[in-house]
């Protein structure tokens, strides 16, 4: 509850990290999920296993696999800047299988905010940002079986049941993102403010022209 937004909640995992690094870490990516998950994400199969001394390595290659900027993701860029671990994957030696071999290209993700963007603007305006890139969680009527699941798990009581309606108060919304984990009908959307969605959409646009030039 103290850490609502999602870089310094990165910070805080990173710090949590830095107290023991583990020796060795071992990712199994046989098969992936894309898209809204947990509950709403679908299984995706990428075949391959990752394993190094070097967490932070991990991380970027994985995210690298699935066409994420690896220096945009606030964990990894985070924990490389503090020396914790290597985020650049130019400077990663990788053994066994190139990336280029066994990227996902098709890989759907999800609505996160936008790391790239806290990189590229000026810092009097990454709290302006961040405030447009917030999610937070919409009931989609249609497809709400008021099965009370985001009503139960929600640590503020910000998801609420009004006669055969369940709503968010989105003054008591933290933006935990509880109750879009738990629903399994796919009834909550994760929605921005629109200058956040034009600057998601700005980012797809880069994202698929550059990748026409690979």
């Amino acid at each position: 509850r103290l850490y609502k937004q999602s870089d310094v909640f990165s910070q805080m995992l990173v710090d949590i990290f830095s107290c023991a690094p583990p020796h060795l870490t071992i990712m199994d990516a046989i098969v992936a999920m894309e898209g809204e998950g947990p509950s709403g994400g679908s299984p995706k199969r990428v075949g391959v296993i990752l394993a190094s001394q070097d967490s932070v390595a991990v991380d970027a290659v994985a995210s690298k696999i699935v066409r994420f900027n690896p220096m945009n993701i606030f964990t990894t860029q985070n924990a490389h800047e503090r020396g914790l671990g290597t985020g650049e994957i130019e400077k990663i030696e990788i053994s066994g299988e190139d990336i280029s071999g066994v990227e996902v290209r098709n890989f759907k993700h999800s609505a996160v905010a936008i790391g790239f963007i806290k990189r590229k603007i000026p810092s009097f305006l990454h709290g302006f940002i961040q405030g447009q890139l917030t999610l937070t969680p919409k009931i989609i009527l249609n497809k709400c079986a008021l099965c009370m699941e985001c009503v139960d798990i929600c640590p503020k009581g910000a998801a609420k049941l009004d006669g055969d309606l369940v709503w968010i108060d989105r003054s008591l919304c933290i933006h935990c993102m509880c109750c879009h984990e738990v629903c399994r009908f796919q009834a909550i959307k994760l929605r921005q403010r629109p200058l956040g969605r034009i600057f998601r959409e700005v980012s797809e646009f880069f994202r698929k022209a550059k990748s026409l030039f690979r």
